[in-house]
């Protein structure tokens, strides 16, 4: 659909054409247009579908003249990939699919397509059913297993090991000389497994044993270059400490007379009313950003920081428009709240968890977002309401961006749905152009998050390490000074 199609490519050539430039920028309107009517209240959302139909016309009209961008928009095969890896690598495309014995059945399997430098044919591997992988990822109720339980020695961590990576470990001794460079893709369920903290019978686990690098899609391989960017210091971004409250003073003052959005129009009522519920304060990202801001200008990095009721929404959409002539940060490091709804709810005007739309119910929380959240639409009519949805952070323009950190609670996660990997804000960032990823899959105490990110900007600043091998040393470093899984494994890095 339209949302796979913002890639970073694509955008690059209907920019730089004159030709394609004009449509393509009426497109990026349709998109901003289409965030904003999500962000309504359901009833008022009458002219979602009609924006739906315009993107999908212009998009169509955009490919018919520019074989480029068609080409842009197609998918590298499976022998593209293959010629990608070198002798020691190999990629892993996780599937999932419906059973049919001939006929279709309740059962859904789960797979794995390895392919290797060289390989006639991509090579299937059995792994299990759906309901028994389930079975070991929650309770019998549906509650998320503890990562400490998830991933013990024995019990659970045992069974996910002979489930997943036996079938597959059985079968690479058979295909290659050993590789130890594995680039996957995950599918469905197994986007919630921690590939790197799965014990193993030798009682390592599988990142100290192989280079895991995890990826949004094996295609990636066709057109990412393997080396970093040189280490030349350039612009970083971060936002912490942030204020989720309104400013209610500046708020107040800009409201007309008569201008009545809430029951409680008092100042010191209205203060009152948001602190009663609402995205608390993280305390503790103030400093996490403050050191990395410090470890970056260490390195000669010119560093952005917005804290408190600065760290708005809108600030951000400005300076990160794909229409902004001024180059993009290297480095986006937003530490604060996500939200993640995996339903549509049914009641209620939030418009965040009643979307459709699985972009629109994961995002991120800003400065003042607790009004929005809580009323279902913004203080005042054409403000930004403080939430970042995953389809607005997909909009904007991530293309000369490195590295994106988001040190918020389980922001890897996001609605599964076939074919179309995560639909939440990993996915978000890639379309926006991101290449590195950092994100968290469960709740990391606040000192070892910040324990991980400054290891992480040492071997990336100091060490000068490419940032996968940075984030393994720093991955490495931190299961042997905390132990517990918990502690070292919850950040991932998506390629």
């Amino acid at each position: 659909g339209y949302v796979l199609q913002s890639s970073k490519r694509a955008r690059q050539l209907a920019l730089n054409n004159e030709r394609l430039r004009p449509d393509y920028e009426k497109l990026l309107g349709l998109y901003q247009r289409l965030a904003a009517a999500y962000a309504l209240p359901v009833a008022q959302q009458a002219g979602v579908d009609s924006l739906h139909g315009a993107i999908r016309d212009l998009e169509k009209s955009l490919r018919r003249r520019s074989a480029d961008l068609a080409m842009a928009w197609e998918q590298p095969d499976w022998q593209a990939v293959c010629t990608a890896l070198q002798d020691h690598e190999l990629a892993i495309e996780f599937v999932h699919y419906q059973q049919h014995t001939p006929w279709p059945t309740d059962t859904t399997i789960y797979g794995a397509l390895v392919l290797l430098p060289g390989i006639a044919a991509p090579h299937y591997v059995p792994l299990c059913t759906e309901a028994a992988l389930r079975s070991v990822l929650q309770t019998e109720e549906g509650s998320a297993i503890s990562p400490t339980e998830l991933y013990a020695p024995t019990g659970r961590g045992a069974q996910l090991y002979e489930l997943l990576w036996k079938p597959l470990a059985t079968a690479l001794a058979a295909l290659a000389d050993s590789p130890r460079t594995v680039y996957y893709a995950n599918s469905g369920l197994l986007h919630r497994v921690q590939w790197a903290a799965i014990p193993s019978p030798d009682g390592q686990v599988l990142g100290a044993n192989w280079q895991l690098h995890q990826l949004s899609s094996t295609r990636q391989l066709v057109d990412s270059p393997k080396a970093d960017k040189q280490h030349t210091p350039a612009t970083a971004l971060l936002y912490g400490g942030i204020d989720y409250q309104l400013d209610t003073t500046s708020s107040l003052a800009s409201l007309d007379a008569n201008a009545s959005l809430l029951v409680l129009t008092d100042g010191a009522q209205l203060r009152g009313f948001l602190e009663l519920t609402g995205w608390s304060p993280l305390p503790w990202t103030e400093v996490e950003v403050s050191l990395a801001s410090d470890a970056l200008q260490a390195s000669g990095y010119t560093t952005e920081i917005q804290l408190g009721k600065q760290a708005t929404e809108q600030w951000l959409k400005q300076r990160l428009d794909p229409q902004q002539v001024q180059p993009g940060p290297a480095i986006l490091h937003l530490a604060t709240h996500a939200y993640f709804t995996p339903e549509a709810q049914s009641d209620g005007e939030n418009s965040f968890v009643r979307s459709r739309n699985p972009l629109i119910r994961s995002g991120l929380i800003l400065a003042g977002a607790n009004y929005a959240w809580r009323s279902g639409h913004p203080w005042q009519a054409g403000q930004e309401d403080g939430i970042l949805t995953a389809y607005e952070l997909s909009q904007l323009d991530l293309s000369d961006t490195e590295l994106v950190i988001l040190s918020a609670c389980e922001t890897g996660l996001g609605r599964i749905t076939d074919y179309e990997g995560v639909f939440g804000l990993q996915r978000a960032c890639k379309i926006a152009g991101a290449r590195y990823l950092i994100m968290s899959l469960w709740q990391i105490p606040d000192f070892q998050t910040q324990a991980f990110l400054s290891a992480f900007y040492q071997f990336y600043l100091q060490d000068k390490l490419s940032v996968p091998a940075a984030f393994q040393a720093a991955q490495s470093l931190m299961r042997q000074q905390f132990g517990q899984v918990s502690d070292w494994a919850g950040l991932i890095l998506v390629e």
